[in-house]
């Protein structure tokens, strides 16, 4: 039984940064493979993803800060973790 809940785990996990890398393509509007609240898109991003993200993209901004692929993928996991219920409407 532990096993198959390792595996769900995982499947799980892997599901869940494919959506972050989909997502961090579409902040990535210019496709330079970093994000910062200058550069993005919003006509192209849906409001469930702004709404989710706008606590990062907020920091973001006040910080001037840019995000690689990997650094998005760390913050957005600790914000999702923080505010489950983002978590339900992206995924």
């Amino acid at each position: 039984m532990a096993r198959s809940n390792e595996k769900s785990h995982q499947i799980i996990e892997n599901i869940k940064r494919k959506k972050l890398c989909e997502i961090f393509k579409l902040l990535d509007s210019d496709g330079d493979g970093y994000i910062s609240s200058t550069k993005i898109d919003i006509a192209s991003v849906g409001t469930d993803i702004l709404e989710a993200f706008a606590p990062l993209l907020c920091e973001m901004e006040e910080l001037n800060q840019t995000l690689s692929l990997q650094e998005f993928i760390e913050a957005a996991e600790k914000l999702l973790k923080v505010n489950n219920k983002y978590f339900q409407l992206i995924f």
